[in-house]
């Protein structure tokens, strides 16, 4: 652990914040949430509304404190440790910031593995997936789940090329976050990745070092990528999500009536998150095409070819997630298409 978490786990437990107080102590219960976005992103909203409806609703007995922005942990794989050590009580990354703790979180990051947000929720419902994965292992690790906020499908946006089909994909350039997954997707694709940090894509996809990028339609209107990205088309290959989890411990240790109200609060603010996110989605897809930005649909049948071509690159990964676990993904998205 770096020098500067070790310093802020330290800090907390001067504070003694790492235990759940009793029930018949006078102070609230505080928790520490970090995240690292701005108030005004999916998470970040989320994270003031949880605040808001717990000062309002459980009236001084418990207080979410928030740090935006990387303010406490600016690595959110940082904040991970420090919730394994009870320094910090809440904490929301997406799947890939999980994966150096728990591997198996890997699967919900894999290209196309993920055919609808249907398919989604019946994933994390499933015992197979979610059961295994958000009790079993996140339990393991000392940690406690508490819900799965989405934040959309990820597209492609291109300075001049569609993607219609498969072979599209070859020989472009594309911006990639840092991740296993992702670098695996492209090169199986017949792509070449290029990590680039999302502050300094636009000017990268502008300047012609990269052909373009992918992210979700509400970051390609809010970033004003579809200035230098204008083709865009809607491959939706990864479904974009957040795990919020506490510590086990600590979660345990709260009084019945308290652990109730909150998670009552917090299963609130996802059912919320839900909402908001597909409302996003349709406002930024409606606010592009108002722009005259050309938004290009995969013909379904391509979208199926798309969807069998990609799991063999799931193969790279089946020592990581489990052929089990993959082959209960696959039975959900073939279920899935079949339905359309």
């Amino acid at each position: 652990m770096k020098i500067r978490t070790l310093l802020a786990v330290a800090a907390t437990l001067m504070l003694g914040l790492t235990t759940a107080p009793t029930e018949s102590s006078a102070q609230p219960i505080v928790l520490k949430f970090p995240h690292d976005v701005p108030t005004n992103q999916i998470k970040g909203m989320g994270a003031d509304r949880l605040r808001k409806l717990v000062a309002e609703r459980m009236k001084g007995r418990v207080v979410i404190q928030v740090y935006p922005n990387g303010q406490l942990y600016p690595n959110e794989r940082d904040a991970l440790e420090a919730l394994q050590q009870g320094a910090v009580h809440l904490v929301q990354p997406t799947f890939a910031k999980w994966t150096p703790v728990i591997p198996e979180f890997a699967i919900f990051e894999l290209p196309f593995v993920i055919t609808s947000e249907d398919m989604m929720r019946k994933a994390m419902d499933s015992p197979e997936l979610g059961g295994k994965l958000f009790n079993d292992k996140l339990r393991a690790k000392g940690m406690h789940p508490l819900g799965v906020s989405p934040n959309g499908f990820r597209d492609m946006g291109m300075r001049r090329k569609r993607i219609s089909k498969l072979e599209d994909f070859v020989g472009l350039k594309v911006r990639i976050q840092d991740s296993t997954t992702f670098n695996a997707f492209m090169k199986y694709a017949g792509a070449i990745p290029v990590p680039i940090g999302f502050a300094e894509t636009y000017s990268a996809v502008s300047a012609g070092i990269v052909d373009g990028w992918e992210g979700p339609l509400d970051g390609t209107y809010a970033s004003k990528m579809y200035e230098v990205a204008p083709v865009i088309s809607l491959t939706h290959h990864v479904f974009n999500a957040y795990l919020m989890a506490t510590n086990a411990k600590f979660w345990d240790g709260l009084p019945p009536d308290i652990r109730t109200e909150l998670k009552g609060i917090i299963d609130e603010v996802v059912a919320w998150q839900w909402s908001y996110a597909e409302q996003s989605q349709k406002e930024a897809k409606t606010k592009l095409t108002a722009l005259g930005v050309k938004l290009h649909e995969i013909d379904p049948a391509e979208k199926a070819r798309m969807v069998k071509h990609f799991r063999g690159v799931h193969q790279q990964f089946k020592d990581v997630v489990g052929q089990d676990m993959l082959d209960a993904m696959y039975k959900l998205a073939d279920q899935d298409m079949a339905a359309r």
